[in-house]
């Protein structure tokens, strides 16, 4: 007996040195394997805020029209990030709504009808009345390319309609120079009906900036500088 608790005593210690002498040789391969090792520089606090917000100029645009196309694409993004989708609003080309958004609720279904401006292109009322929109919806149902959106323009033409409160209508002037822009809520006959209010949109400006020069590399809609 006493032999035998020996022997396995004997057994255990050996297992145990090889199993150290194991964990000590696996340590030794997996440092030397391991990459040297990266100091980061100790992140300074303001560093990113003090970076200058450049504004777009309406002389860097190839076009009038590409400025204004670049408003609706920041008002598109907006609403988008704040957990809107966007639908087609445009009836025969580039008549028709700037921007139409919907989400569900559970009251129902929620629109926003969207005119947008940029730099000091002017507003016309009557595109943003009841009347004009309800002749686009209608069109914009009778080209629908599933019933599932030609629901959706029946539901926002008789929320309209009815003046329900889940319908509503505004206009967006993005002011690109300085990155801002003014939201204003519109009446029935597409009059203002507030003074708005200003939201800072420099990070969606140059997020937007970047990313169209970079897939815009022929510079077609807005030249190298």
């Amino acid at each position: 007996m006493t032999g035998s608790i020996a022997l396995l005593t004997a057994l255990g210690l050996s297992a145990g040195l090889a199993g150290a002498a194991g964990t000590g040789l696996r340590a030794l391969v997996f440092r030397r394997a391991a990459p040297a090792r990266f100091d980061a520089p100790a992140p300074q606090p303001g560093l990113a805020a003090r970076l200058p917000f450049r504004g777009l100029r309406h002389t860097e645009f190839a076009a009038s029209q590409d400025q204004g196309n670049y408003g609706e694409l920041l008002t598109l993004i907006v609403m988008a990030a704040r957990g809107w989708r966007a639908i087609n609003g445009k009836v025969g080309g580039p008549q028709g709504v700037d921007g139409v958004f919907v989400r569900d609720t559970p009251a129902g279904l929620e629109a926003v009808l969207i005119e947008t401006k940029t730099g000091s292109s002017g507003y016309a009322e009557r595109a943003m009345s009841d009347a004009k929109l309800l002749g686009d919806l209608d069109t914009l149902y009778l080209t629908a390319a599933d019933e599932a959106h030609q629901a959706v323009y029946v539901a926002i033409a008789d929320g309209l309609k009815t003046a329900s409160p889940r319908i509503t209508k505004e206009l967006w002037r993005h002011a690109l120079d300085t990155g801002e822009t003014r939201t204003v809520a519109l009446g029935r006959d597409g009059e203002r009906l507030t003074k708005g209010r200003l939201m800072d949109l420099r990070l969606m400006n140059g997020a937007l900036t970047a990313g169209l020069r970079d897939f815009d590399r022929a510079g077609r809609y807005l030249p190298r500088t």
